[in-house]
């Protein structure tokens, strides 16, 4: 679990990084006066913020199926009967309603998971507007 934290904590550093801090540092010196410019392409931005925000999906999901039975069923509106659903579908699409921010209110943490979903809740809105912002900021200005 402190691996999968760890890996949650390094995607939220990197996107960061990318889309906040890349911009002010495009030339790396490499050497005798030697520079190599980094450019950011807006292929890039979508691309790693759509692995970026699966790999943060994946990774809290990981966290939910360490203590699955903190994951309370309170509907089955949708068709699911009373524990029917297995330790990693309850674990993904809780981590997936949370993130998409949708809330059907099928399934419910309670305990510890309940920060957790939190933060998930507002790691995801986070990456979502810094990776928006970051494509906006690099589209040429129209006069």
């Amino acid at each position: 679990m402190l691996l999968v934290s760890w890996r949650i904590v390094d995607v939220v550093a990197a996107d960061i990084k990318m889309c906040i801090f890349d911009p002010f540092d495009q030339a790396v010196r490499l050497g005798q006066n030697q520079k190599r410019y980094v450019s950011t392409t807006p292929t890039r931005v979508i691309l790693l913020g759509i692995l970026n925000y699966i790999e943060l999906l994946v990774s809290f999901a990981c966290i939910y199926c360490f203590d699955n039975k903190l994951i309370a069923q309170t509907s089955t509106t949708i068709g699911w009967e009373t524990g029917s659903l297995g330790v990693l579908e309850r674990a993904l699409h809780l981590s997936i309603v949370t993130q998409l921010t949708i809330g059907f209110g099928d399934l419910a943490p309670t305990g510890w998971l309940r920060p957790v979903v939190w933060l998930q809740g507002g790691s995801g809105l986070a990456l979502i507007a810094l990776f928006i912002t970051r494509y906006l900021s690099m589209l040429p200005v129209v006069p």
